[in-house]
């Protein structure tokens, strides 16, 4: 990933000075004006770039927003798909693998914020094939223990509250979109051990 992303900040620093050069030595007049589209185009898509990575979908969305014409958008988003600026395969298996590890997501919701962002569901099926599953479960324990720090685990000797807490931890995993299988018993499992520390005191 650290090669993927040295490349191509090497390359938005090419394409950028040879984007600048060209804006540099253009006149604005009204018809060169128009003709600069395509550059202030590559330069507004280059400073989206440099932010971070995004798909293809979000940086034609992006650029439209910004007023210029969709065959413009069109052929500079091919053309930087040409040269792997821009990489729907690689853009979702870097999203997946950051939110999983960084936002405590489960799949179905990556699922959704893929689509959501125009990826192809082959593409996410392939992502979201390669997140490994301890990932994805370790994720959603470093979650639930930040969340048992303000539970006393010797409020968990009560069979009510075990179970009222069991219920909400379970229900904000299952939002985050992990499975319902996944969500029970790490749920089980950090409760049983958060408990447990009331009887080593």
């Amino acid at each position: 990933m650290t090669i993927n992303y040295d490349h191509r900040q090497h390359t938005l620093h090419a394409l950028r000075e040879a984007t600048e050069s060209v804006l540099s030595s253009s006149s604005h007049g009204g018809d060169e004006l128009t003709d600069d589209l395509p550059d202030r185009a590559r330069e507004a898509a280059l400073r989206l770039l440099s932010v971070r990575e995004r798909s293809s979908r979000e940086l034609a969305d992006r650029l439209r927003d910004k007023g210029f014409p969709t065959e413009i958008v069109d052929d500079l988003v091919v053309r930087f798909s040409e040269i792997k600026l821009l990489d729907d395969e690689r853009f979702a298996r870097e999203w997946v693998t950051s939110r999983a590890q960084h936002s405590a997501r489960g799949k179905s919701v990556l699922r959704q914020e893929l689509r959501h962002k125009g990826i192809p569901s082959t593409i996410i099926d392939a992502a979201l094939e390669s997140l490994p599953s301890e990932l994805e479960e370790d994720s959603a324990r470093r979650l639930l223990s930040r969340k048992l720090r303000a539970i006393d685990p010797d409020s968990l000797s009560d069979r009510e509250i075990y179970r009222k807490q069991q219920r909400r931890l379970y229900n904000m995993l299952a939002r985050r979109g992990f499975s319902s299988e996944l969500a029970q018993r790490v749920t089980q499992d950090t409760l049983t051990e958060h408990r447990a520390n009331s009887f080593l005191k």
